[in-house]
């Protein structure tokens, strides 16, 4: 076998084994969200600074379409409920 040869089938034994991988994941059920969820985004919303910052960087993601996929925190709320709740208070 010549190293082109060589080269195809491993690339097909690695896409064959990439394809056999399954993800287990759980769908959410009923998202309901409570404020003791986010009391760090509270804080932010009540600090003048901080409310300004998150203001631009709510303009700056929505101008790209990224609000819904940039969350607060590691496992905070999506941006999207950080600019509503900018405009609430």
């Amino acid at each position: 076998m010549d190293k082109k040869e060589q080269t195809r089938l491993r690339v097909q034994r690695y896409r064959k084994k990439k394809s056999s991988v399954t993800l287990v994941t759980q769908s959410p059920k009923n998202v309901t969200l409570d404020v003791t969820q986010y009391p760090p985004l509270l804080e932010a919303l009540a600090d003048i600074k901080k409310r300004a910052k998150l203001r631009v960087i709510c303009q700056s993601l929505n101008e790209h379409h990224l609000m819904a996929e940039v969350r607060y925190g590691v496992s905070g709320v999506t941006m999207d409920v950080v600019s509503e709740l900018l405009t609430a208070f």
